[in-house]
């Protein structure tokens, strides 16, 4: 494993098990909740500003490694910086998670280490929920702001306006995240962890119909219940509202790996 690599695990714990600035702020003159559906994480930023100066920030909420970890992450870098220099920063690290290519600004600090989560766009917004919070935070934004508005790999969205096109699949969108959720409820018959999680479903496919096509896996192919789990999982999706018909198939390749797990479930596990 590369030195990045166990610099990137170990920042991620840390502040997964010890956020800083973890707390409520009851003389904030700014405040924003998020909300990552996909995910579960829901936090609330709070922002005091002096003149043109963040001289306080903090959070609270609940949410994966990487999502808490972000946060605590960006409240030690905003303390402290004028208001300008705090939306170019949040430029510079969403440049850094959403460009392959994209080099690490000098002010970015620990924040660097968050590349790595570019490995998988799917966790992008995970990080971001914080940042875009504290945007909405900035301007006042009344009520939530979700991921739902913020496409994984633009960084030109504005959180106030979605534009037409984002309505037209809002449904399709929202369809998704409540299939996953169902299957977060579905444990492997194996290791107490949910399937979704643990990284056995390959592939969730709806098309405009609401026909869900899934490919999943086992954590080994001599698993005893591989010929009925699949079935077991169409059962609880095919109660989701919305969902026309389910079809699982199972596969074995790739194989599954503890690589599939997801960084929150490897920290409960104690493999990180």
């Amino acid at each position: 494993m590369s030195d990045l690599r166990d610099l990137y695990q170990d920042v991620i714990f840390d502040h997964y098990k010890k956020p800083r600035n973890f707390h409520a702020m009851t003389h904030a003159n700014h405040v924003a909740h998020g909300h990552n559906r996909l995910c579960g994480d829901e936090l609330t930023i709070y922002l005091h500003i002096d003149g043109d100066v963040i001289t306080e920030v903090s959070f609270e909420g609940t949410g994966c490694a990487i999502s808490t970890a972000s946060a605590s992450l960006m409240t030690d870098a905003l303390k402290n910086r004028t208001v300008e220099e705090a939306e170019h920063l949040f430029e510079h690290f969403h440049d850094l998670l959403t460009h392959d290519n994209a080099e690490p600004a000098p002010d970015l600090g620990k924040l660097e280490v968050l590349a790595g989560v570019r490995e998988f766009p799917a966790r992008v917004k995970c990080a971001t929920l914080a940042w875009h919070t504290f945007q909405a935070a900035l301007k006042d934004s009344a009520g939530s702001i979700t991921t739902e508005q913020l496409p994984i790999r633009d960084s030109t969205m504005d959180l106030d306006n979605a534009s037409a096109g984002q309505e037209a699949t809002i449904d399709e969108e929202a369809l998704r995240n409540d299939i996953i959720a169902t299957l977060r409820t579905i444990y492997d018959p194996e290791i107490s962890v949910n399937i979704y999680d643990l990284g056995l479903i390959y592939l969730l496919d709806i098309d405009p119909e609401g026909a869900v096509q899934i490919e999943m896996t086992l954590t080994a192919p001599a698993c005893p219940v591989a010929g009925t789990f699949p079935s077991v999982v169409e059962e609880h999706v095919a109660e989701v509202p919305g969902v026309k018909s389910v079809h699982v198939e199972l596969v074995w390749e790739p194989p599954w790996s503890i690589d599939s797990m997801t960084d929150e479930v490897k920290l409960e596990l104690g493999l990180l």
